[in-house]
């Protein structure tokens, strides 16, 4: 699969209150994990910002670039309550925020695959792999530091393992091949439309039974 420039670093969101405009960070591993120290996991966000809405502050916060703008964070909640429409703010601060969680997440188009594929792949691996492990090979192929990697998204981290794992099997398979040996097969995820999968799979399904058809009749 390709990636594009957009894809690499996508721009910054950006939330208008009034009549200033603030930048609001993507989330990087980094704030991933104050965001999961100080309020909960991703994945369980949507959830607690149902049971109490007044979440989306404490977030928005935390992924604001400039907090210098104010002294702190009850001063910028402060802000937000003078607004003559706060409740337009709150939506501007939501919207904001899913746009920040969209572009930081990995873009995977067939998602139904993907986690049968993941499933696999677990069921296939002895140990869980770690975001240490992550780490170990960015540093060793990028010269990563720790802050770097922690400057990642997940978006930007799915990238750069699904690059380097590729790259790194076609390095080891020529290193194969100059000692004269031959690397087993590699289960690969081709990235399309559920859609598309579903006219692959008919396609590849009809193609199959006229062959079929064809070495009966020649018989």
């Amino acid at each position: 699969m390709q990636y594009s420039i957009t894809d690499l670093r996508p721009a910054n969101p950006i939330l208008s209150i009034g009549d200033r405009s603030f930048t609001i960070s993507l989330i990087t591993l980094h704030i991933e994990s104050i965001i999961k120290e100080k309020i909960c996991s991703l994945n369980e966000i949507h959830k607690n910002i149902s049971k109490n809405p007044l979440i989306i502050f404490d977030i928005i916060w935390i992924l604001l670039i400039d907090k210098n703008q104010f002294d702190n964070y009850t001063e910028f909640k402060n802000f937000i309550y003078k607004q003559a429409k706060t409740s337009e703010v709150s939506r501007s601060i939501s919207e904001v925020i899913e746009e920040s969680f969209y572009k930081s997440m990995p873009k995977i188009k067939n998602k139904a695959k993907y986690d049968d594929l993941l499933r696999i792949s677990q069921a296939n691996e002895t140990e869980k792999i770690c975001y240490g492990v992550y780490y170990d090979r960015l540093a060793k192929r990028y010269g990563y530091t720790i802050n770097d990697f922690f400057n990642l998204t997940l978006s930007q981290l799915h990238i750069l393992l699904t690059v380097s794992s590729d790259q790194s099997y076609e390095e080891t398979e020529v290193q194969a091949a100059l000692q004269g040996r031959k690397l087993k097969a590699r289960m690969k995820f081709n990235d399309v439309e559920e859609d598309e999968d579903k006219k692959l799979d008919n396609d590849a399904k009809e193609l199959l039974e006229r062959l079929q058809r064809e070495y009966k009749n020649g018989k």
